[in-house]
């Protein structure tokens, strides 16, 4: 159903894609178990930003277990960059003509 899962304020505006359009969808495809549709609808998020959020949460939580005044893990800054220049590239990819299989 058609906006079903809100709308992006920078696809509103400018009619482009912001690199987490479609990740809404993309999270609720994979709970159900849906890994195709998954990377359908949003292919930065179920690649990069979901093992990336998964792996500092359980970081975090391993810690946390051994020590309860543990301080949450950094991202070092070369990861932070990299995820930050792929979800550029993939936001500018998918909205050129050749992307429009990436689009949400």
């Amino acid at each position: 159903m058609p906006g079903s899962w809100g709308w992006c304020p920078l696809r509103r505006l400018t009619g482009l894609s912001c690199p987490f359009c479609g990740g809404l969808r993309a999270v609720d495809d994979l709970a159900r178990g849906h890994a195709g549709d998954a990377l359908a609808s949003n292919g930065y998020v179920v690649l990069v930003v979901l093992p990336l959020a998964v792996l500092l949460w359980a970081t975090w939580a391993v810690r946390r277990w051994r020590d309860p005044y543990a301080p949450a893990p950094a991202l070092p800054a070369a990861v932070a960059w990299a995820v930050l220049g792929a979800g550029v590239l993939f936001a500018v990819v998918r909205d050129l003509p050749l992307g429009l299989p990436l689009g949400p």
